[in-house]
């Protein structure tokens, strides 16, 4: 088998569930070492790394929390002194419709969606290897409009941006960086807006009619777009939105 990260350090925050869980196992069957950050309980991270192999190190830590961050980007720095691949997907949900909006929901978002992404990436910079790929985790909803996803689309839409202004500003070094725009996916993420199967089968229901494939994805799909952006199969690509919605964010 063809190991397309073979030799290549990984860093993916929010890696304990979702997408992030399915791109840490596609990376390491692929080659690379990764580093699994999350702020789920110790021992979950400690059965996944288990399950996954020697190549993976799970983490546990907030990364809305700077002194997270730095005990996290310590470690890769110790293990490996750099890294090829930057995946800050860690991400929160939320709804509330316009008129009830509280600002703890409204920080905690931003706080995790954005503020995290900006100083995780920050912070990494001194161990990114020149040629490094970054890949951002934005949203179909940095797009569209949907009632409840003010703070949400918002967030994401601020993410979309990052790629575009990063790119100006890391050229120099070859550092490519590239958005994920995903619609909805099976992960628990779904779950917590309120729209996945199990949670609540209304909604539900009624999106799937908006998706011309008439389906969600799986993480595992996602996950496969995360390592095309992470290989030297995108290797003309930075700066870019790459849609994984179904083609809801195309109508």
């Amino acid at each position: 088998m063809l190991q397309r990260l073979k030799g290549k350090r990984a860093l993916i925050t929010g890696a304990g569930s979702g997408i992030g869980l399915a791109t840490a196992r596609l990376f390491v069957k692929e080659g690379a070492e990764v580093i699994m950050v999350d702020r789920k309980p110790l021992p979950w991270l400690q059965a996944l790394e288990r399950e996954i192999g020697s190549r993976c190190t799970a983490i546990h830590a907030d990364v809305t929390k700077m002194a997270d961050l730095d005990e996290v980007m310590e470690l890769a720095k110790r293990r490996w002194g750099q890294l090829d691949i930057l995946f800050p997907n860690a991400g929160i949900i939320t709804t509330q419709s316009l008129g009830t909006i509280t600002e703890a929901v409204f920080d905690r978002q931003f706080a995790t969606n954005f503020k995290a992404v900006v100083f995780g990436v920050q912070k990494a910079l001194p161990i990114l290897a020149d040629g490094a790929s970054i890949i951002l985790m934005s949203s179909c909803m940095s797009e569209m409009g949907a009632p409840g996803y003010t703070a949400y689309g918002a967030t994401k839409a601020a993410v979309r941006s990052l790629a575009r202004n990063w790119t100006v500003e890391l050229a120099n070094r070859g550092i490519r960086v590239n958005a994920l725009l995903p619609g909805g996916v099976d992960t628990p993420l779904l779950e917590d807006a309120g729209v996945a199967p199990g949670s609540n089968p209304e909604v539900f229901d009624a999106l799937i009619p908006r998706i011309p494939m008439a389906r969600i994805s799986s993480a595992e799909e996602i996950a496969r777009c995360a390592l095309f952006l992470a290989t030297d199969d995108s290797s003309y690509m930075t700066g870019s939105a790459l849609a994984v919605d179904g083609g809801i964010g195309q109508i």
